[in-house]
């Protein structure tokens, strides 16, 4: 952007056309220290080990490797390498406001042999599920049935009638044997 070498323009007049002061151009970065690189290849060591250690525990992990620092310092590391520590957030077990809770269909009913208790899903097939925006998809509740085999259907916007009826009837024919259950969001 700014040529050293113009005929017409100064260093300061062009720096002056282009809003920037005179000793940006003149600056260049000094770059981290070799004590400053050692220390980010220690935290990425531990880092490694511990994924879960915050600044905290860093620091005071390299203090107990004989290193002298501060958390200031070890936050502003972290942070220039993108190291974010994994822990449990706030709030987790509450749920999200307008998230309909669907009833626990098998309370109180004992589960003592195969076959008792069924679930199926049966996806949707629709072009427009495929993209960004497949949490804001809309569900229909989930259908119960009261039989002893089938506990729950989910099915979606924009299954047909029939596919759901001969899905349901061809698992019905088959009773596979299934142990695990799956929970319906």
């Amino acid at each position: 952007m700014i040529e050293p070498d113009h005929p017409d323009l100064s260093i300061g007049q062009q720096c002056k056309l282009l809003s920037i002061a005179r000793s940006s151009f003149y600056y260049t970065p000094k770059g981290e220290t070799e004590q400053n690189l050692g220390l980010m290849r220690r935290i990425d060591e531990q880092f490694l080990e511990t994924q879960f250690f915050g600044v905290r525990q860093i620091t005071w992990h390299l203090h107990n490797d004989g290193h002298l620092v501060n958390e200031k310092r070890i936050r502003r590391l972290m942070r220039l390498m993108g190291l974010m520590p994994i822990y449990q957030k706030p709030n987790t077990s509450r749920p999200g406001r307008g998230h309909k809770t669907y009833p626990y269909l098998l309370r109180g009913l004992r589960v003592d042999r195969p076959n008792q208790v069924w679930l199926v899903r049966v996806p949707r097939n629709s072009p427009s599920d495929i993209g960004p925006d497949r949490h804001h998809r809309s569900h229909r509740k989930p259908k119960t049935w009261a039989s002893g085999f089938l506990s729950s259907i989910e099915y979606e916007r924009n299954s047909s009638a029939e596919s759901l009826l001969s899905d349901t009837t061809e698992i019905i024919e088959r009773k596979e044997t299934h142990h695990d259950f799956d929970y319906v969001d």
